[in-house]
């Protein structure tokens, strides 16, 4: 009787299956995460303007210690929801520079003291995710100390 012996094989992985195989992966539909995509007749603001709004995030960004002694500087898109009361929500950073830039944007959307108003379709308030840009920029925070 011969004696079972595994097949040994040169396996390589070729990155172009890799790839599509990832891409295929993660473009299946997930059902009970997608929402109906619909366009608003008004996007959300905050009470009081958008003015009041970028005014609260320059007069309490703090450029973070670590940032300052490397010299890191750019923009952190944190990407957060409007629910239909206008209420904050499911924030995070989409985009980020590091260097404590990133917790710091994060803080800054999260503890806005402001209710916003919510985004309107067909005359019914929707729920909306959006996306803000934050600079960090070594110049404009030392200049406002």
């Amino acid at each position: 009787m011969k004696r079972f012996i595994p097949a040994r094989w040169n396996f390589t992985i070729n990155p172009v299956w890799l790839l599509l195989f990832v891409i295929s992966v993660f473009s299946l539909p997930v059902q009970a995460q997608t929402e109906e995509l619909i366009l608003v007749d008004e996007q959300p603001i905050p009470e009081g303007g958008l003015n009041k709004f970028y005014d609260y995030i320059s007069e309490n960004l703090k450029m973070p210690d670590e940032a300052r002694q490397k010299g890191t500087q750019g923009r952190v898109y944190v990407q957060f929801m409007i629910d239909r009361h206008g209420l904050l929500s499911d924030a995070q950073v989409i985009h980020g520079i590091g260097s404590g830039c990133d917790e710091e944007a994060l803080r800054l959307v999260k503890a806005y003291p402001g209710k916003w108003i919510p985004a309107q379709a067909g005359g019914k308030p929707v729920s909306v995710e959006m996306s803000l840009p934050i600079r960090f920029a070594i110049e404009t925070i030392q200049a406002k100390k």
